[in-house]
This record gives C-alpha cells, structure tokens and sequence, in this order.
C-alpha cells in the first residue's frame, strides 16, 4: 500500500511576512522552528503557528501513522486475505485437486465401477448369465426341479410328447440333416439323451436294466456268470458229468473198478481159477464118482456160461447199483433158506438141479453160481486177507481179483493205445471215438455211451434225489453232488493256480479258471462263431439259435431255457426274496442282484475300458460304454430306419411306434411307457428326494440332477458352442445360446 502524503499545502513561516523565509531544523521536526524576527512584531504569534503546525504536524504524523497503520492493518488483512485466498485457492486448488483427483479417483472409480462394472457387468453379465444361467439353471433347477416335478411331468409327458416330437423333430429334422442330426441332435440327443440316456438308459440300465438287464444281463452275464454259475452248479452237474466221466468214473471206476474189476478181472481170474478149481475139482470128481465128476463138468461149463453172462450180467448190474445201489446178497443167495432141507431132500433136490443146469446161488463178488446155498457157504466162510492192503476179503476169487487188477491190463484199444482190463471198458472206452450213444433217455431222447449215465440223467427228470447232506438235510441226485456240498460246511479248498494263487474246492473248477488265464476257446459256434471255453457253455448258447425253451412255469406259462431261470422267475410270482444284505438288510430275489447291489457299498468297480481306462459295476455298462468308442449301431428300426447301439435302446424306441404304455401309477393312473419313467414320475408322489449334495447338502429326487448340480460347485463348462468357443456348464443353456446365432433356431454342430 503506498504511503499517503499529507494533502494541506504547506503554511507560510512567519517569516515570509517579513520578507525571511523560516529557517528549520529539520523538514519535518516537530519541536522547534528557530525564526529569526528582523522586522517583526508579532512573536507571540509565531510561536502559536509553529505549535499549531506542529500539532497539526503531530496529527497529520498521527493520521499518516494511523493511516500506516491502517494501511498495514488493510495489507496485514490483505495479504490474510491473500492468504486466506491463497490458503482458499490452495485448499481449493487442494479442494480442486483432492476433487480432481476424487474426480480422478472417481473417474478412475468409475472407470473402475464401470471398468468393475463392466467386468462386473460382463462379469455380471457373465455372472448374470452364468447367474442367469445358474439362476437360469438354479430356476431352470428349481424350475425343472419344479418343472422336474412338472418336466419330469412334464418330461415324462414331454418326453413321450418331446420324445415323440423330438423322434418327429428328429425325424422330421433327420429327415433335413440325417446326417447332421445322426451325428449332431444324436450326439447333442446322444450327449443329452446319453447324459440323460446314460443316466436316464443306466437309470433306466440301473433300474430297468437291475429288473431287466438281470434279464439280458443274466443272459449275457447267465452266459457269462452261468459261465460261472453254470460252472459252479452246471459245473456241479455238467463238470461232474465231465469231472463225473472223468471223475466219478474215477470213483465209480475206482468204486466200479473196484467193484466191475473185482467183478470183471474175477472173471479173468474165474478162468485161472475155475482152471485150477477145476483141476481140484476134478480130481475131487474123480473121487467123488461120475455124478458130481458131471456136477463139475456143468460147473466149468457155467463156468464159461458165466463169463460170458457175467459180462452181461456185470453191465446190468452196473445199471442195477446205479439205481437200487449195492443188492443184499442174501436176497439172492438165499431165497429158501427158511427151514434146512433134509440130506435125501437135499440130494434130489441137487440132483433135480444138476439135471436142469439151473444154478440159482451166485457169489456176488465173482459172479460164480453154485446149486445151493451151501456149496455158495463153503465158497464165501472164510476171510481172505490182503498182503498188498491189509484188508480182508470174503471171496478167494475177489482177493485175486484185487491183487492182480493193477498188473492186467490185456485189452489194448486199437486208435488210441489205451489198455483195459476188461473187454467190456474197452468196448466202453471205444464209443469215445466212434461217438456211439446206445443207450437213449425215453423222456427227451438224449443219448448216452453208458448204460449208468443214461440212469443218472433220468434222475433229473424224476427229480429223485437219494444223496442226504447229514448236517443240513439237503438232498443231492448225484453222490459227487453230496460230496461237493459237504465241501461247503467244511470250507475246504485244496486245489490252487499256480499262476494266481487263487483256490478252488474242486479240480474241475480250477481247470475252469485255468483258462482265463489262457483265454483258450476251443468250443466255436457254427452259427454265429463265438468261441467258448467250455463244451456246455457253447451248448448253452446254442439254445440261443434253435429257440428251445424246455422249462415252463406252470402260473403264467413263461419258458426258459435253464431250470434255474424257471426258478429264479417262479420268485416274482411267490414274491420270495431270500437274499439279504448285511449292511443295509434290502432283500432280493437273485444272488446276483445281491452281489450286484453290495458294490454300491463297497464302490467297487470291476469292469474297466480298455480303451480309455473308464471303470463300471457292471458288465452291461461296459459293453454299453465300448459302443462309444466303434460308434458301431447294428440295431436297426423297421419302420423309421434309425439305428441303435443296443437292442434295449432299439426296444424302447418302437414303444413310440407303438404308443405302447404298459407301465401304470398306482396313484393317479398315469401310464408311461418306461418302468423307469414311472418310478422317476413316483418320487413327484412322494416327494422323495434320496440324492444328496456332499458340499452344501441340497437334496434332489434324481442322481441326473444331482450331477447337474454339482457342475455349480466345480465350475466345470464341458459344453462348447462350435462356432464361438464359449464354455457352458448345461448342454440347455448351449442348446439356449446356440439360437443367437442361429436366429432363434438350434443351432447343430456338423
């Protein structure tokens, strides 16, 4: 602020009226003005102008004082002012900054927000969508669980109206892009359908497929674990009546050798011995006279007789202890032995009998005859003990018999080598190689080469049953079936494979088992060429081709190939369900639907792809699954030409030519065309929703559902739009953004 003079002209000094100008000390000074007075007469005066002008001095000073003041308070205030504009303008500027960088900030808040909400946008437009998808989903799950119960309704209802429009879609569509839509709606209807088929199918597999796949699965998994089975109770049958030719003529050769040879090499040996006994006895006939020297020559006569009927008589005794088991001697020995005759009686009763050549006494264990029960008494009274065993013998004949059966083998077969000790096991041996079946069952024709196997096979017709297990009571046609039971209360295992160490209660089991390691199949179909490893497994299939069901239930009169079909299928009708499960106590028909139902407890999967490593519980998937891989449809619809990977899918479809719906709810009397269907459409009854979330627990009434759901949790998209590459976690929410770029048509995959 520049300082302000002082506006009043300066006073004359009273000099000036005397013509002498004022002289002072100092321009300003306000104390004294020394004037000199020459021609003055007014001093007083001066003095009082001097003061005045001082005062006025002093004021003005005052004044320019104040005024400095002022005028420093104004520039104090001014440059507060300055400051406080400058501190404004600063915290203004601040302000502008702080707001230009909140602006900025905000800017960048808002590019962020909009940035953020863009990505949120797009993240929430992704979020929506995906949100919307999932909301979408999560709707479209609580509307499919909705409309699950109304889809799956309606599903049900839409899937026969959907399945008959896509199948009118599709065949309308097929018609259009047969060969887009073979590949593309039935693999996006085979993704979906093999979501939903796979699902709905091993749904429809697991439940249907548990009902019926026992079916076809025991027809295949019959063939394959009656392969199994068949080899256990087949195997107890048929291995027994091949282990039973191998075996039980093992036995019943180690029981008929014992026996036959002791019967057959008596004979051989009847010949040595009827030699020598005749030797003795003529000599004895010399002494004896001419009637018994007659008597003896009848008796070598017999003798011969004997070996010749003893043959035939051995055969049908054979076929007498496979059915009346071993005869009582007594009977036979000694049909008048009520009352001892008298020595004349006696006499001309032998007499009458050495005449008639009728000799009724026979020595069961060589077979040689005798007139009366006491020539028969002498031959058999005293025990014959065995060097070679330690045993005792009631017959001479038989002891030599059993001594030299080891050592005589004359009887040589001439294809093979073999040796025989009779020529009736040679006449045996050879219908091996001839195929020759003489003896034929006269209920179902069956041939046989032994008369015993043809007594044995009858039992299964007369549903005989001799062979009692004495600790369960249970009854067996065959002794080798007893003998293999009783292995089941004792757990005895005593034949292992060397290869896998793996244990078996039966040889002929182990011979079985053997094979899956070759994977040996010697046994070929003629008519389709499957191969089989086993003779009556490939009998079995065979039943396949000629159609024969010879097992007929008598309340519905359903036929079956095997007995034991008949008699698991007898069980729907009784209702019987004797298998339970020890961990939750559920009750089946079959073992093998047990076992089957163990593995969900257990997890186990034992059929695996070899192709890409995928683990199943069941045969019927595997093979299901192995389709995928050849792509392979061999199942083929009459009437629109579409093709299937399996019969059961190819069945299911014709019910929508049909318009077939055997399946009906109890409740309110809907029809569906799918047992599966109708017990997906009963839970919307119930309410039941037995599939559970591990993660957040949310609970659905269909493990297709369930699995759907879980998609939320792993933020896995394995549904890919081909012509954007965008990434879904539902093949209905692709199939939904595949009509933007179609237009609002589906949009299929070439």
């Amino acid at each position: 602020m520049s300082s302000v003079k002082p506006s009043m002209s300066e006073p004359k000094s009273p000099g000036s009226y005397c013509g002498f100008p004022a002289q002072r000390s100092s321009q300003w000074g306000p104390e004294m003005v020394l004037v000199k007075l020459e021609d003055c007469s007014q001093p007083l005066e001066l003095n009082v102008i001097v003061k005045e002008e001082e005062e006025e001095r002093g004021i003005k000073e005052e004044e320019e004082r104040a005024f400095k003041e002022e005028e420093a308070e104004e520039r104090a205030l001014k440059e507060e002012e300055a400051e406080e504009r400058a501190f404004k303008e600063e915290a203004e500027e601040r302000a502008f900054k702080e707001e230009a960088e909140e602006r900025a900030f905000t800017e960048e808040q808002r590019a962020v927000t909009e940035e953020a909400e863009e990505r949120a946008f797009t993240e929430e437009q992704r979020a929506f969508k995906e949100e919307a998808e999932e909301r979408a989903y999560k709707e479209e799950e609580e509307e499919r669980a909705f409309k699950e119960e109304e889809e799956e309704r309606a599903f049900k209802e839409e899937a026969e109206e959907r399945a008959f429009k896509e199948e009118v879609e599709e065949r309308a569509f097929t018609e259009e892009q047969r060969a887009v839509t073979e590949e593309a709606e039935q693999r996006a209807f085979t993704e979906e359908q093999r979501a939903v088929t796979e699902e709905a199918e091993q749904r429809a597999f697991k439940e249907e497929a548990e009902e019926r796949a026992f079916k076809e699965e025991e027809a295949e998994e019959r063939a394959f674990k009656e392969e199994q089975r068949a080899v256990t109770e087949e195997a107890e049958e048929s291995a027994f009546k091949e282990e039973a030719e191998e075996r039980a003529f093992k036995e019943e050769e180690a029981e008929e050798r014992a026996f036959k040879e002791e019967q057959r090499a008596v004979i051989e040996e009847a010949e040595e011995r009827a030699f020598k006994e005749e030797e003795a006895e003529e000599r004895a006939f010399k002494e004896e006279g001419a009637e018994e020297r007659a008597f003896k020559e009848e008796q070598r006569a017999v003798t011969e007789e004997a070996e010749q009927r003893a043959v035939t008589e051995v055969e049908n005794r054979e076929e007498e202890e496979e059915v009346d088991g071993n005869t009582d001697p007594g009977e036979i020995s000694n049909p008048g032995s009520d009352s001892e005759p008298s020595s004349t009686a006696s006499g001309n009763h032998k007499h009458r009998q050495r005449n008639s050549r009728q000799k009724h006494h026979h020595c069961m264990d060589c077979f040689t005859s005798f007139y009366d029960p006491e020539e028969l008494r002498r031959h058999t009274c005293r025990p014959q003990p065995c060097s070679d065993c330690r045993g005792s013998f009631i017959c001479p004949t038989h002891l030599k018999s059993k001594q030299t059966q080891k050592r005589r083998k004359v009887y040589s077969c001439g294809q093979c080598g073999k040796r025989f000790q009779t020529p009736s096991k040679l006449k045996t041996h050879e219908r091996t190689h001839t195929g020759e079946k003489p003896y034929h069952c006269s209920v179902c024709g069956k041939g046989f080469s032994q008369s015993n196997q043809l007594k044995t096979h009858q039992r299964t017709h007369t549903g005989q049953k001799p062979y009692h297990c004495s600790q369960c009571g249970k009854s067996f046609s065959w002794l080798h079936s007893l003998k293999t039971h009783q292995i089941t209360h004792t757990g005895e295992k005593p034949y292992h494979c060397s290869q896998c160490g793996k244990r078996f209660s039966l040889v002929g089991n182990l011979k079985r088992h053997h094979l899956t390691h070759t994977l040996e199949k010697p046994y070929r179909c003629s008519h389709c060429g499957k191969s089989f490893s086993q003779l009556h497994h490939l009998k079995t299939h065979q039943l396949i081709h000629t159609g024969e069901k010879p097992y007929h239930c008598s309340q519905c009169g359903k036929s079956f190939i095997h007995p034991k079909d008949l008699k698991s299928h007898q069980r729907t009708h009784t209702g019987e369900k004797p298998f339970h499960c020890s961990q939750c106590g559920k009750s089946f028909s079959q073992l093998s639907t047990l076992k089957k139902h163990q593995l969900t407890h257990t997890g186990e999967k034992p059929y695996h792809c070899s192709q890409c490593g995928k683990r199943f519980t069941r045969l019927y998937q595997l093979k299901a699954h192995q389709i995928t891989h050849t792509e392979e449809k061999p199942y083929h619809c009459s009437q629109c030409g579409d093709s299937f990977t399996s019969a059961y899918f190819l069945k299911k479809h014709q019910l929508i030519h049909t318009g077939e719906k055997p399946f009906h709810c109890s409740q309110c009397g809907k029809n569906f065309s799918h047992s599966s269907t109708l017990k997906t459409h009963q839970i919307t009854h119930s309410g039941e929703k037995p599939h559970h979330c591990s993660q957040c627990g949310k609970s659905f009434g269909h493990s297709s559902t369930l699995k759907t759901h879980q998609i939320t949790h792993s933020g896995e998209k394995p549904h890919l739009c081909s012509q954007c590459g965008k990434s879904f976690s539902q093949s209905s929410t692709l199939k939904k953004h595949q009509r933007t770029h179609s237009g609002g048509k589906l949009c299929h995959q070439s």
